[in-house]
């Protein structure tokens, strides 16, 4: 499944909801926790777009095999680059975070365009 989001707060919400509820539409079995580690992973991963790209974002979610695929694409013609976030930074972490909670990441850059995405099991 594959769709626009456009740069708003309220927008990645939903995309963050049209994930979790793709997956429930194809009945994959995942656990709440998995559930939840997508939608927050499809999240940052828009929330890096809304606030750098600044414009509106590809958002997909596709099950291949017994594999998940988040993907966000913005129009940003520059990779997201980790951050070292202090204690009190509200920004920063999110490319860490999406580290940490994904087994596999691509990223990929183009003329005009950025793409990341997530593979989870």
């Amino acid at each position: 499944m594959i769709f626009t989001v456009e740069a708003t707060e309220a927008a990645v919400r939903s995309a963050r909801h049209r994930v979790s509820a793709a997956i429930r539409w194809w009945r994959v079995p995942v656990d709440e926790e998995l559930c939840f580690t997508l939608e927050l992973v499809t999240s940052e991963l828009l929330t890096d777009g809304l606030l750098h790209a600044r414009g509106p974002m590809t958002a997909g979610v596709a099950l291949v095999y017994d594999l998940l695929f988040v993907s966000v694409l913005d129009r940003s013609p520059k990779l997201p680059q980790p951050r070292s976030a202090q204690a009190d930074d509200e920004c920063g972490r999110g490319l860490a975070l999406i580290e940490e909670l994904g087994l596999n990441k691509d990223t990929k850059q183009h003329q005009a365009v950025s793409a990341a995405g997530r593979f989870f099991p």
